[in-house]
């Protein structure tokens, strides 16, 4: 009887240290951490699966293999295995996309109980009776913080002849084996760095990616890509891309962008592929791939080279030709980027087709599939580089039943060589490009006559060209020549050709000035063609010149003609008119209020005092505004594109002017004082030299806050400044600031003045205090501007920041009468706290978030009355043949804010556009956006805001509005337009 008690005894303590071996789990407040086998057991020469199960507690999670901005992936070590046997790596599923609320950080994670599988070969000669193993297992578990952590784990299993699966985790097993990406597919991946910006694209052999709704990238190299605020995904039958931002450390030579491809259909499903890219020059857009290529592999100074414009369209849909017949715009290369001195020639279009509007007359003028559009590009002779990098941006239509525009920047670099080399990828495709290039040099002589309701088009050659001819197409590079169907009546004779269609409803006037390719196709499907050249349309080509030159001959680059005194002097009275009108401006009330307090605390003083602070403020304006124009200049001729109040588009400058807003009104308020001069009332303060400084301070500060408004006059005069040579813009400018600060200089030079000012006393300090609040509403816009450009996230912050300066000014002026201990731990208290408010600069709080801005009608709620502006959507319209309305605008923009609140937001503008069928798009230029800042100067204006109503005629020019509107100025604008 003791003999089986004693048996069950220790049957039992087996079973406990069995269960214990098999059990094993490392518990935090955060996480359970456990390894865990597939099988109860382990056979000789077959693999053993093991898991390291992680479960966080709720809103915590772990790591995938890389961690994207932030985190570490779990891993293991210091393995003590059997002799013979190998553990491999972790196998992982497919992570979440998890971004960091408030910022545009993301990780990649896994916000839920996992299981990371990884292999354990056993030896096909082991003989022992059970399989001891051990690893150290290293996680990091995060939220707000992370928390790292180790642990030790053993497990030993018996050693039998087959494998028997563990109940308990074989479902885990199985749905995590679901999660893990395909390894073995069909799948092509490339990824480019076009425009600042990484592309992922993969494609399928079959309609893989059908249903899907959304696309994630997980890389597994880091500093390749930012993966927050821009993530744009296109979703096709059989290609996805995943687009967003470059990093700014992404190495140049990268070849090879290895990661996971996921794709989640409506259900939430997920499917997953590892996939390889290689780098491309090749882009994709929706139902298009494009790519810039060169004839040759490198570029010969002063030779032609031969670049070209692949676009690869999608089956059934087509680009289109310099004219693209009865509707569509043709391709373009603009805003070309390469060494100055270099000539860009025109498209040398080929041979279009002749592209019928199922169920209509209409016909399209255009490409189906792939077409090279071949472009000539001449480098200087003298270049002496070893590179050449090309860029350019590409804008095209892509077309079935409907047309969808799209843009995008590619680029290109060639070796310098001394003789040029083909390019073998490229061969077949120049070739082919060449056969369909039209011939230019040729004897055929071209007729046109209308008669009737019938225009005939007649093509003479001296020899027999047309012997072989099936069909002819005459492809006219204007509009209002020929009506395309439904008549196209075709005679072919060995040496004429005659072409006969319907009249245009409103046909040219003028034929003998007509021009355009004749494309004829032989019997044997072969295509040939003969241009007919408007020499003066012909001549363009453009010369890569640097921003911001002087013009030769003394002329200025301003667009509308050559330099003159007399323009110079216009320009001039313009910009004091404008700066003059500025100080009615809102946003420079509050910097008014301060004058309006040097005033008062300047009464009774000497007529000399008085003048000299006018004088000392006029400088502070001007020097102020010559500052702001020389930075702005310098990086216009450094390439970007910038605009006037340029600096309110970075988030860091709103924010140091909120402080600084912020802390003047603490001052006035009384919370403390700097020194004993600044915002000082009291004649003591007045005498002193610091009084000066003050009034220059002032010039300075109202400047940069009146930066935002753009006055009537001011628009015109600041474009014409911002195209001159230096020193012409800089005598524009000083007339703007003196313009703004003659109110001032005016008045400082009125002795009569000083009879009406009361005399100096106590109630200098009431309006000293007074004037603190239109600092602190000032404050307080900036803080909405801020939050329009970071989020409300970035907004707090620095909300909290003042906070901080608050204490840190009380904790000054508390220091002062007391003790010698407490006065410098208050110092060193405040300074911290001003540190503080410092750092916030250098976090991601104060990172632009993309589509941040919203507007709001009168009445507060979310404005739905425009679209956002694009380029590609204003084409669009009015190749629909739509007025359009165009806002350009900015959060900043105090003039902005004020006509939109008065005048666009109001009912009887809206019913205006919807009476006049006007399209009313929007562009936001808070942050910066170089398609806003294109558009500005085209109309030769620096900044906002902008008012533009396009005409539903295309060939009419576009009427520019005022910059103060009303509602009757809106409504009869677009009654007439």
């Amino acid at each position: 009887m003791r003999k089986g008690i004693t048996a069950v005894l220790l049957a039992a303590w087996f079973a406990v240290l069995s269960g214990a071996a098999f059990a094993q789990v490392h518990r935090t407040d955060q996480i359970e951490v456990e390894l865990i086998a597939e099988t109860t057991n382990v056979v000789p020469g077959e693999t053993l699966w093991l898991a390291i199960r992680l479960d966080p507690i709720e809103h915590w999670h772990t790591y995938w293999k890389f961690g994207g901005d932030s985190g570490v992936g779990t891993f293991t070590s210091q393995w003590q295995l059997p002799p013979g046997a190998e553990a491999g790596e972790i196998v992982w599923p497919t992570p979440q996309w998890t971004p960091f609320e408030g910022t545009d950080l993301v990780t990649f994670a896994y916000e839920y109980e996992v299981f990371l599988p990884l292999p354990v070969t056993v030896p096909a000669d082991f003989s022992g009776d059970t399989f001891d193993l051990s690893t150290r297992i290293d996680w990091q578990v995060c939220d707000d913080i992370c928390i790292p952590g180790d642990a030790e784990f053993s497990l030993s299993l018996p050693v039998s002849d087959s494998l028997q699966p563990d109940p308990r985790w074989t479902a885990a097993f199985q749905q995590t084996r679901d999660n893990i990406p395909l390894q073995d597919h069909q799948l092509t991946a490339r990824f480019n760095t076009h425009g600042g910006q990484v592309n992922v694209m993969v494609g399928a052999d079959e309609a893989l990616f059908t249903g899907a709704m959304d696309v994630y990238f997980f890389p597994e190299q880091d500093r390749v890509m930012k993966f927050a605020p821009l993530r744009e995904v296109l979703i096709e039958d059989q290609r996805v891309q995943f687009t967003v931002e470059q990093h700014r450390r992404m190495p140049a030579d990268i070849a090879r962008l290895s990661g996971v491809l996921a794709v989640v259909d409506e259900a939430g499903n997920w499917r997953s592929w590892e996939v390889a890219a290689d780098r491309t020059q090749v882009a994709w857009q929706e139902r298009i791939q494009l790519e810039l290529i060169s004839e040759t592999t490198n570029i010969v100074p002063g030779e032609v080279t031969w670049l070209g414009i692949k676009l690869q369209a999608a089956p059934g849909w087509h680009t289109y030709w310099k004219l693209g017949g009865d509707s569509g715009e043709p391709t373009q290369a603009v805003d070309w980027q390469a060494p100055e001195g270099t000539v860009v020639g025109q498209i040398r279009w080929p041979a279009p087709y002749w592209l019928p509007f199922p169920g209509s007359d209409l016909v399209n003028y255009g490409y189906e599939g792939e077409v090279l559009l071949p472009i000539p590009v001449v480098i200087p002779e003298n270049y002496a580089g070893e590179q050449v990098d090309f860029a350019t941006t590409i804008q095209w239509y892509v077309c079935e039943l409907i047309c969808i525009p799209g843009q995008e920047r590619v680029d290109l670099s060639l070796p310098v060589g001394t003789v040029a080399e083909l390019d073998a990828r490229h061969i077949d495709i120049a070739a082919e490009a060449r056969e369909h290039v039209p011939v230019r040099e040729h004897d055929i002589e071209f007729i046109i006559a209308a008669a009737g309701e019938r225009v005939s088009l007649g093509f003479q050659a001296p020899e027999p060209l047309f012997a072989n001819v099936a069909d002819a197409w005459f492809f006219p590079d204007r509009r209002r020549v020929i009506a395309n169907g439904p008549i196209r009546d075709v005679t072919i004779q060995p040496n004429l050709i005659q072409i006969t269609h319907s009249q245009p409803r409103r046909m040219l006037d003028e034929l003998d000035e007509v021009y355009g390719m004749l494309v004829v196709q032989d019997q044997d499907g072969t295509r040939r063609a003969w241009e007919f050249v408007d020499p003066a349309a012909d001549a363009n080509e453009s010369t890569i010149t640097p921003m911001a030159a002087p013009a030769s001959d003394g002329e200025s680059g301003s667009g509308g003609g050559g330099f003159s005194l007399l323009t110079l002097t216009g320009f001039m009275l313009a910009a004091l008119a404008g700066g003059l009108i500025l100080n009615l401006m809102p946003c420079v009330f509050p910097v008014l209020s301060l004058k309006a307090l040097s005033f008062a605390a300047n009464a009774g003083e000497s007529h000399h005092r008085q003048r000299m602070d006018g004088l000392v403020y006029t400088a502070g304006v001007v020097s102020t505004f010559l500052v702001l124009a020389s930075i702005l200049i310098a990086l216009r001729a450094s390439g970007q594109a910038a605009g006037w109040a340029f600096q309110l588009q970075e988030p860091w400058v709103i924010a140091i002017l909120v402080y600084l807003f912020f802390t003047m009104g603490l001052s006035l308020s009384g919370v403390f004082e700097i020194g004993t001069s600044l915002m000082n009332v009291g004649n003591e303060a007045a005498a002193s030299s610091h009084g000066y400084r003050r009034s220059f301070l002032t010039g300075v500060l109202a400047t940069v806050v009146a930066s935002p408004c753009t006055a009537p006059f001011m628009g015109p005069a600041l474009g014409f400044a911002l195209t001159q040579p230096w020193l012409i813009a800089m005598a524009v400018f000083v007339a703007l600031g003196l313009g703004m600060a003659l109110p001032i200089l005016i008045l400082s030079f009125m002795p009569a003045l000083a009879a009406y000012m009361p005399k100096p006393g106590n109630w200098m300090v009431t309006f000293k205090e007074l004037m603190a609040f239109p600092m602190y509403l000032t404050a307080l816009w900036l803080l909405w501007v801020l939050g329009n450009q970071v989020g409300v996230m970035g907004m707090a912050v620095v909300l909290g920041a003042c906070v901080l300066l608050a204490f840190a000014s009380w904790l000054f002026k508390q220091g002062r009468g007391a003790k010698t201990f407490w006065r410098y731990a208050n110092a060193a208290i405040a300074i911290l706290c001003i540190a503080g408010a410092l750092y916030v600069f250098r976090t991601p709080f104060l990172t632009p978030v993309a589509g941040a801005t919203v507007s709001h009608n009168a009445d507060g709620s979310v404005a739905q009355r425009f679209e956002p502006f694009s380029a590609a959507r204003l084409a669009q319209l009015q190749a629909e043949g739509r007025p359009v309305f165009v806002n350009m605008t900015a959060a900043w923009c105090i003039t902005c804010l004020a006509n939109e609140q008065t005048t666009l937001g109001s009912d009887r503008v809206h019913q205006a556009m919807l009476d006049n069928d006007i399209v009313y798009l929007k562009g936001d230029w808070t942050n910066e956006d170089p398609e806003i800042t294109a558009v500005l100067e085209s109309f030769n204006r620096p900044s906002v805001p902008l008012y533009v109503l396009y005409p539903a005629d295309p060939d009419k020019e576009p009427v520019i509005l005022p910059q103060i509107l009303t509602p009757g100025l809106m409504i009869e604008a677009f009654e007439n337009i």
